[in-house]
């Protein structure tokens, strides 16, 4: 790595800490107001901001060039294959920019649904579901490897469909970010009748619940309609605010959450605990779009 190389690096890294640093600050104080959950323990939030802070190294050292490798180059060597949707036009840019997000929001709801299916990707995706105070530091605490993994399931495909100009997808990069964690973040926020139009705290601490009724369900980001077209939807009930997290895997190290995927499957209780899980699960007849999840230490 060249010095313009590492400072071009140093810049890039420093400038998400300080924006996401600004979105935590702002719903850090938004939970201490009106918390979905009391009293959530310091040590969580800490365990996921020191985190971030390598998890943020090694995915600017991967996404950034994977990115100009595979959307790049075969941007250049087949150029007339991307940017089907190009009509930049004022009068159509608004319902560009809708369906862009739109076709964002699924793709995110595809891939999102993958991780919950095949054992490997949930090997990653567990980490952030074994979060057992769901909170807006809980969206820091993604698996590195879950974004160069995006590079082929969201911007390849996200750019060969729209020839987008780069205000749009620096925007989508924006509100994706602090949308993260605005629908992770410990707030007692219902939407009511809008829940079921946009995605809220609420609705997606569906998808983190610990109660079987909940498991697979709620799996969009933005658009709840995804879920309500292949049936993933689960509206929540008005006071309905469940506990978090998964009942045999906790991620208790730095190194564990960084390299889990590759052998360390977290702290698992007694084997008669995880059976008992397991059965009172399978007994309540949830869904299992991921079947070998048993096979892995991890439930929803």
């Amino acid at each position: 790595m060249s010095m313009n190389d590492a400072q071009t690096w140093l810049g890039q890294y420093f400038s998400v800490l300080w924006i996401w640093g600004a979105y935590l600050l702002v719903f850090t104080a938004l939970e201490w107001v009106y918390p979905a959950e009391r009293a959530q323990p310091v040590r969580n939030r800490v365990f996921n901001l020191h985190y971030l802070l390598w998890s943020q190294a090694l995915m600017l050292m991967l996404v950034p060039p994977l990115t100009v490798l595979i959307v790049g180059g075969l941007k250049t060597e087949y150029p007339h294959a991307f940017g089907w949707v190009h009509d930049l036009s004022t009068a159509y840019l608004m319902w560009f920019t809708l369906v862009y997000y739109l076709a964002f929001d699924l793709l995110y709801y595809g891939f999102h649904r993958l991780q919950h299916t095949w054992p490997l990707l949930w090997r990653q995706h567990e980490l952030h579901h074994s979060d057992r105070s769901l909170n807006a530091t809980t969206a820091a605490r993604h698996h590195w490897l879950e974004e160069p993994l995006r590079v082929f399931t969201m911007a390849l495909p996200l750019a060969l469909l729209f020839d987008a100009p780069p205000q749009i997808i620096g925007l989508a990069s924006i509100l994706f970010g602090a949308w993260g964690f605005f629908i992770h973040a410990n707030l007692r926020l219902r939407l009511g009748p809008l829940s079921s139009v946009i995605c809220g705290p609420q609705v997606h601490r569906i998808h983190h619940s610990l109660l079987p009724q909940h498991r697979d369900k709620n799996f969009a980001a933005f658009f709840p309609i995804w879920d309500r077209i292949f049936g993933t939807w689960c509206a929540p009930q008005a006071n309905e605010f469940p506990p978090t997290g998964m009942h045999d895997v906790e991620h208790q190290t730095i190194g564990h959450a960084l390299f889990s995927p590759f052998g360390y499957r977290g702290k698992a209780h007694s084997d008669a605990k995880a059976s008992r899980d397991s059965e009172s699960i399978a007994d309540a007849g949830s869904p299992r779009l991921h079947p070998k999840l048993d096979d892995l230490g991890g439930s929803e």
